[in-house]
This record gives structure tokens, sequence and C-alpha cells, in this order.
């Protein structure tokens, strides 16, 4: 009888404990569902909004990513960015005027909204383009262009081909400074990466290649030189450096400018 009771006993616990893991587990799952979709409200009243507007991109700090579903289940393009590091010039850059803040910091694009929209707990700025098309970058700022980084996430888009008749341009307004280009990308070959930096007193060009089978990054720098304007036109050009002789194409995952003095 003793035994019986004590076999009971055991057996009692035994069912406790499984019932609290499988409890603890259902909690962790629901906590990581809420978490996946907290800002999926806010976001999907937003896209609502711009797109009733006719907008058709929005930017999203890097925290609010697992919203993007809920953007482009609505027609929207998001462009994600990081509040601590980019420039405001990269919204006139990427044809965004509405930026979703973040829930703390970012205080540098006050002074460029032309309007603001509180959406639940989640505010929208409307962002004057052409005031911050010519706000040149800081040290430490940087603009990115973020094409498809698979090894890294699920893409939100295809990479970019450079091949014998593809080629991409990027503008920028720059003050006198210390820059840094970095790309990354990916070829099934050793190809040759032609970059020209063209600004008001000629171009510069140099050549990088590119590793077979490797995503870089690779990085290339230059300088600004004091001149009697603040802020000078650069354009950065990259292209298959051999044209119609290409023996395969390059797949560009990103590039980003960074101030870096």
């Amino acid at each position: 009888m003793r035994r019986e009771r004590v076999g009971l006993v055991l057996g009692l616990v035994l069912d406790l404990a499984i019932g609290s893991v499988i409890a603890s587990s259902a909690v962790v799952a629901l906590a990581a569902v809420c978490v996946q979709h907290r800002f999926d409200h806010d976001s999907a009243a937003i896209a609502d909004l711009l797109r009733r507007d006719g907008a058709p991109r929005v930017a999203l700090p890097f925290a609010m990513r697992t919203a993007v579903r809920v953007y482009r289940d609505r027609g929207i393009e998001p462009l994600l960015y990081d509040p601590t590091t980019i420039a405001v010039q990269a919204f006139a850059r990427h044809d965004v005027d509405h930026v979703v803040l973040p829930k703390e910091g970012f205080e540098a694009l006050a002074s460029f909204a032309s309007a603001t929209a509180r959406v639940g707990s989640t505010t929208l700025v409307t962002v004057d383009t052409d005031a911050v098309r010519s706000a040149p970058l800081a040290a430490g700022q940087s603009i990115s262009w973020e094409y498809s980084r698979p090894y890294r996430y699920a893409p939100i888009s295809d990479s970019l081909l450079l091949g014998k008749s593809h080629w991409v341009e990027y503008a920028f307004e720059l003050a006198t400074g210390r820059y840094q280009f970095d790309i990354e990308a990916f070829s099934d070959t050793a190809e040759p990466l032609e970059f020209s930096i063209l600004e008001g007193r000629g171009a510069r060009r140099g050549l990088q290649y590119i590793p077979r089978l490797s995503y870089g990054p690779i990085s290339m720098r230059f300088s600004i030189a004091r001149s009697e304007d603040p802020v000078l036109s650069v354009t950065i050009a990259l292209q298959h450096a051999w044209g119609e002789d290409a023996r395969g194409d390059i797949r560009l995952h990103r590039a980003e400018l960074a101030r870096i003095e």
C-alpha cells in the first residue's frame, strides 16, 4: 500500500512537471508571436494612410523589420534604416518622404519635418526632400543601399546586376572630409569592377576584383578637399570593367557611403 501511494505521488509530481513545461512552452510561443506582430496594427494603419495619399514608399527603423510584410501586403515598399548612423540625405536619395520614427532618438530629422502624424503609438514624419537632399553627411553618418543579402537575412528585393550592359550611379552632396565607399558583391568567376568618383574638378577611377564566390566587403576611400563651395555634388559610378568582354556577371548586394572624418 505504501509503495502504491509513493508511486501515485511520484506520478502526480511527474504530471505536474510535464504540465509546467508545456505551459511554459506555450507562454514562450505566445510571447514570440506577440513580439513578431507587435507593430502590425499601427503599421497597417500607416500603410493604408500612405496608400490613400499615393505614397509608394516608407522608411522604417531596423527595430520594426517585422512589419515589412504588413507594408508590402498593402503595396508600400519599405526602406529599412539605422537611426544611429543614417544621414538625412539618404531619404532623398531613396525617394522616400515618409519616415516612421524609432521609439526614441533621431532628433536630427526634426528640423526637416514638414508634417508629423501620430498613429497609435507610432510617429510618422513627412520629410522635406528638397531640404534633406542638400544636407551633407556628418562624420559617422552613412547612406546605404540594401539590395539583397540572403546570407544575412531574408531579402526584401533582388540583388543588383552589373553585367555587360548594366551599371549603377549614386549621387551625393558632400562636404570637405574623408569618405569610405563599401560594397558587398558576388560573382561565380573573378570579375573586375570599375568604380569612378566624379566631382566638380574631374574624375578618379579605380579597379577592384570581386573574388570568386566571395561576398566582400570591398572598401574604397577618397577625400573631398576644401573648396569655395561648402558642399559639392559627387557621383560614384560602378560598372563591369570589361564591358562587352565580361565573362560573367557581378551581383551587387549592398553599397554604402560613410563619412569617416
